[in-house]
Formats: structure tokens, C-alpha cells, sequence
């Protein structure tokens, strides 16, 4: 087995809420699906959990795609495909899906079954507002959507243009260190 090389944004309290997260999916069925995967950090963490769920990694592994410069936007470049791909080979069962988002979602989202995670962590507008759009249908009931950065006002207005709030339930009354979570009725 390879040296694995893991790295994500997300804090050591999130990936705590994330794991309980994981705890209280383990019933539902479907896949897992992580939105903005960087240098697959998170959804190999997620792999590694649920051996037997197919983990699926979307982005461009390369930068983004939205011309924000200076930080925190800037080290998304900082990534080697080439390196992510050997990495993600210690995880057989996490796919990785290259590309916009805009362009790959809808295309996944033609052939994908049931979704028991939706982890989004892509930090714009337009890919949360097309991933909730293909991908919110397909989540099982009782399923999960997670928003790394849920306080951004651009992940907001996705939410509230495309989320049915009679389908969905928002999970409160806890600390979720900045992120935020739907449970599906």
C-alpha cells in the first residue's frame, strides 16, 4: 500500500461533526457524494469509515474555476492530479470525478442511485445551486446534506432557491462549528 497523502480545509471539530454525521447515516442507503474535494482529504476520511459505500469526489482537482484570487481561495491550485489519483488508489472505493461541476453534476446525476450524504464544501454560488438541483432529488429519506461553508451568503441563496422546506428538516440545537446540516423527511 502507498503512502497516503490526505489534506482537507475542514477543522478537526468539523470532521468530529462529520463523523457523527457518518454515525447517523449508517442505516440510510446510497452513496456518499462530497461536492468541492480538493486534495481528497475529507472523502478519503469518509472512505476509509464506510468501506462497503461507494464515495464519490467531485472537483477540478486544480484549482477553481470561479477567478477568486487571494486567499482562502488561492492554495485550491496547490493540487497535483497525478498525486490525488495514487492516493486515492489506498481507497477502492472512492471515485473521483474531474471537472466543473456545472458540467459533471448533471451528467452524474443522470445515472446515480440514491445519495445518503451530500457533503458540500465548493464555496460558490453556482456549484451549490446545480448540485442541490440534480443531487437533493435523489437523496434518501432521512438523508443528509452538509454545507462545509454554511454561512457563506452564496451558499445561502442556493439553499433557499432550490431546498423545499416542507422536504427537508434543518438540523439545530448543536455546535456545528460554522456548517450546516438538512436531514430529508
Amino acid at each position: 500500500m502507498q503512502s497516503i497523502q490526505l489534506q482537507s480545509d475542514a477543522t478537526q471539530e468539523q470532521l468530529d461533526f462529520i463523523f457523527e454525521m457518518l454515525r447517523e447515516i449508517r442505516h440510510v442507503p446510497g452513496d456518499i457524494v462530497e461536492i468541492g474535494s480538493w486534495k481528497c482529504g475529507t472523502s478519503g476520511i469518509i472512505a476509509a469509515t464506510l468501506p462497503n459505500r461507494t464515495v464519490w469526489a467531485f472537483d477540478l482537482f486544480g484549482g477553481m474555476p470561479y477567478g477568486m484570487q487571494g486567499p482562502p481561495f488561492n492554495y485550491f491550485a496547490d493540487t497535483n492530479w497525478e498525486d490525488i489519483q495514487r492516493n486515492a488508489l489506498n481507497f477502492p472505493n472512492l471515485q473521483l470525478v474531474r471537472g466543473a461541476h456545472e458540467e459533471t453534476v448533471p451528467e452524474f446525476a443522470k445515472r446515480a442511485g440514491e445519495i445518503a450524504l451530500l457533503y458540500m464544501d465548493s464555496d460558490h454560488y453556482s456549484s451549490h445551486k446545480v448540485s442541490l438541483e440534480c443531487l437533493s432529488p435523489l437523496v434518501s429519506r432521512e438523508g443528509l446534506i452538509l454545507f462545509h461553508d454554511w454561512r457563506f451568503a452564496e451558499v445561502q441563496q442556493a439553499v433557499n432557491e432550490v431546498i423545499v422546506p416542507s422536504e427537508w428538516k434543518i438540523m439545530d440545537g448543536r455546535d456545528m462549528h460554522g456548517m450546516g446540516a438538512l436531514r430529508k423527511n
